[in-house]
Formats: structure tokens, sequence, C-alpha cells
């Protein structure tokens, strides 16, 4: 029979890694080897329909011991939101996050192992097998007695916790660049890829007007996640082709008025697009087949846009209604710091143009006081 510790003898995350164990298989399966009905096409397990059961799904719990090696000793992620991810018993932990985290995270684990203090609530993504992520909370705590090493929680973020989170997040920075990677880095939560395209007259702190569609000039200023891509893909700096800056443009502004578009497939994206060149720019390679495209508006009489956001994902996860709503939502609050975001590279602009007329002319003539 377990015993609960007393409040003298133990902290509150000996008790939530005493619950956790607990919560943990004793047999060290993972959760690849449950129930011959867990093992089936974890891409069909994914997509889930817009219900309340999806709802109740968007926030999970699961749990992995780690060994003083921080290799996976027992997992459980047998939550369908956690399929893809390889979690088998002797792996290595790290192999579950992104390269860029590694260090960070591993550093993380081992002052949890030499201090003994835990490390709450980490906004951390975790890599799947199919090289999708998935955004969750991640505390790691040390395991509780008699187990040695860590135990390591994770929690699927719910979509609305996240959204909450990443307004709070954007908006901190008033550089247009920092400003449209940390909308994407917010967006990758609904999708395989994101990418920000802003128009050309927002770097340079101009005023964005209604633009006949033959002058539109997009730049990308953000994609995540950070990985090799495709010859001829627009990373961040690059100006769009300007047959594909016409294409977003009028994608996005149907019936004169700015609205998210969604292309459901690839077939639909070569149909839309049309050339091959459009699609070695703008598609990033053959795993994401399906697009969200959202606006970046600002109200007003007539709504400006600014940009666009791209969310790319396979076909066979389609885009929920309610996940449009929530994208829509969290890029038309970006909108306004990406606009603040203009205004201060054109008064920076200004100043700097003050302060060279200001100077004195090599060679010209000087007051003297």
């Amino acid at each position: 029979m377990d015993s609960t510790p007393s409040s003298s003898s133990s902290s509150a995350f000996d008790l939530v890694s005493s619950a956790l164990g607990r919560y943990l298989p004793r047999n060290g399966a993972a959760a690849a080897s449950g129930p011959a009905d867990a093992q089936g096409d974890r891409t069909t397990r994914r997509r889930v329909p817009d219900d309340t059961a999806a709802g109740r799904q968007d926030q999970i719990l699961g749990a992995v011991n780690l060994d003083r090696d921080l290799r996976i000793t027992r997992c459980n992620l047998e939550a369908p939101v956690f399929a893809g991810l390889d979690a088998m018993p002797g792996s290595p932990f790290v192999d579950l996050l992104p390269p860029g985290d590694v260090p960070t995270v591993t550093r993380r684990l081992r002052q949890v192992l030499e201090t003994g203090e835990a490390h709450v609530a980490r906004i951390q993504r975790l890599r799947r097998g199919d090289g999708s992520e998935l955004v969750v909370s991640m505390s790691i705590l040390p395991a509780a007695v008699p187990q040695e090493g860590l135990t390591v929680s994770v929690i699927a973020m719910a979509r609305r916790l996240h959204l909450y989170a990443a307004e709070t997040a954007i908006g901190t920075s008033l550089d247009i660049g920092e400003t449209a990677q940390s909308l994407a880095q917010s967006l990758l939560a609904w999708g395989d890829v994101a990418a920000v395209d802003l128009d050309f007259a927002v770097w340079t702190g101009e005023g964005v007007t209604g633009q006949p569609h033959g002058r539109i000039r997009l730049r990308r200023a953000a994609l995540v996640p950070d990985r090799p891509w495709p010859e001829g893909y627009v990373t961040p700096g690059d100006d769009l082709p300007s047959d594909a800056s016409r294409l977003l443009a009028q994608a996005v502004r149907r019936d004169d008025a700015p609205q998210a578009i969604v292309i459901p497939d690839r077939e639909a994206v070569e149909r839309v697009l049309g050339s091959p060149r459009v699609m070695r720019a703008l598609v990033p390679g053959d795993r994401s087949a399906g697009v969200a495209c959202i606006p970046l508006v600002l109200d007003g009489p007539p709504p400006v846009v600014l940009g666009v956001a791209e969310i790319w994902r396979r076909a066979d996860c389609p885009f929920r209604d309610s996940e449009l709503f929530d994208l829509q939502e969290l890029v038309a609050r970006t909108a306004h710091h990406v606009d603040l975001a203009r205004q201060h590279q054109r008064e920076h602009t200004q100043v700097l143009a003050l302060q060279r007329r200001l100077l004195p002319r090599p060679g010209g003539d000087t007051i003297e006081i």
C-alpha cells in the first residue's frame, strides 16, 4: 500500500512526482506497445472531429521516467493527442526534442538531477516520428522514492490556453522581424509549418494603403520550424515572386473584404498556385499539403491588409472551424502589434535622417562658439 508523505518530510513536488509514478505503467511499457487497438494508424487517430469530445482531448497528461543517463525507462503517452511520439524504453529522451532545443533542455534535466529542484511549466515542442511537432507544458521533477532519475510530465496545451499564452508573448518587441517570428512560433501549434509574409511597405515604415493588386509586394518575415528547406522555397528576408504575392493578395481579398481561406490538399494547392515556380516558392515540401491563409488586417474604412500568415499541415488533418476562429483571433491581435512596429520603424528612420542632416558637411563651414 502506498503511503502519503507527510508535509514535514515532502514538498508539493514530491507529492506530484509520487502521483505521476503511480500513473506510469509498472512493466516499463511505452505508449507504442500498448493494446492492439492503440497500435493502429496514428495518422488516422489524430483526426478529431470538431465536437465536445475533441475539446476534451485538447489538454491531456502524459508522463515519462528517465534514468540518470536521461534515457526513457517507463512512460505513459497513450492519449490520442500524443500519437506519433516515439518514446520507447531505452531511447534517449532528447530524441523527442527539436534539435535546436536539445542543449537547453539537457542542461535543465541535468540541473534537476544535481540539485533536486523541480523545473516546472516549460513551454516545449516535442517532435513526432513524422517530423511534425506538438506543443506541451513540460515539468521536470526528481523521481519519487524508491525510483531514481527524473519524472517528466507533459500536458498537451489546450488551444485556448495556447492562444492566451501567445497573445501575452506577442507584442513585447517593437522590432518587425521579432514580432513576426513570435506570431509564426505561436501559429506552429496548429500546423507543421508556419510562415508570415508582410507587405514591403511595413518594412520601410511607410503607411500601407489599399494598393492595386499589381503593386502588391510581400517579403517573408518569419518561418518556423528552423530546418533545411527545399531549393527555391522562400525563407525570411526573401521577397516572394510577384505572381505569388498577387495570388496571396487576391486569395485573402475575396469580394474586396479580407478573409481567411483554406486550401485543403496538394491537388487544390497545385490548382490554385498554378506554375511550378510558385509551388517551389510557397509549398514547404511534400509533407505539408493543406494550408490556411490568414490576413493580417488593420480595421478601418477600408480595412488594410499588412500581410498574410500561412499555416501548413497534412491534408489528413483538416482545419476545424473552431481552429480557424482561433487562428483569425490571434492573427488579428498581432496585426496591431505589427503596425506599432511599423510606426516605430518609420519614426526611427526619420530620426536618423534628421541626425544626418544636422551633421556638418565635410569641408563645410563650422560654427565656433
